[in-house]
């Protein structure tokens, strides 16, 4: 059983990429050293387990290095099932390799963490980025203060509701760019409908 359960979980591993010949090919000259923590969400007990639906990479505390956002579930197996948002903040190396990554507990507001996606950019232009989050219940926007994110009240489509917009978007594909060349980022939406969606955020 315990086998069966291990062959079906999905597991975040931090991995750290190194080119060990400039004489052969990139990939066949590269080697991945696995330098997950060894507790978290990355090691769980046989009950218990974090599924992993969608993650992205930000300097969300300014400190200079790169920090995840993950978007799953928090699994007791046979008992629930719990949507999370996580951040985990990158504070360096441990004496064995290993990354330190202090975790936070995001909290969100209808959200769900299955065919979901996660998308950062100053939205708020304050110097840092800010956690666009779409999933089949809605999208969410958290602002970035201080490397802590905050859910907004900002009004976005729904994935499967009448939340007022005009098309059908498909929210598990999400995308920022300056699109009108204003100087401040947009919103791209894919749409089960014919035509592209672009969605202006003003903060």
């Amino acid at each position: 059983m315990s086998s069966k359960r291990s062959s079906c979980r999905r597991r975040l591993a931090l991995t750290l990429a190194a080119l060990l010949s400039s004489q052969t090919p990139v990939w066949a000259g590269t080697a991945f050293t696995d330098v997950s923590p060894a507790d978290g969400i990355f090691q769980t007990p046989d009950t218990h387990d974090f599924w992993l639906a969608s993650l992205t990479a930000a300097d969300f505390d300014g400190d200079g290095d790169l920090d995840l956002a993950v978007f799953g579930f928090e699994v007791e197996y046979n008992v629930s099932a719990v949507d999370q948002l996580r951040l985990l903040r990158n504070d360096g190396v441990a004496g064995d390799g290993r990354q330190i990554l202090v975790e936070t507990i995001v909290p969100i507001n209808g959200l769900f963490g299955s065919e979901s996606h996660l998308s950062t950019a100053d939205y708020d232009q304050d110097g840092d980025p800010d956690l666009l989050v779409a999933s089949r219940g809605g999208m969410a926007l958290f602002r970035n203060d201080a490397g802590v994110l905050l859910q907004t009240d900002t009004v976005l489509p729904d994935y499967r509701e009448d939340s007022g917009f005009d098309s059908a978007y498909d929210l598990r594909a999400i995308s920022w760019g300056d699109v009108d060349n204003d100087g401040d980022p947009d919103v791209i939406l894919p749409t089960v409908e014919e035509g592209g969606g672009l969605l202006q955020l003003q903060p």
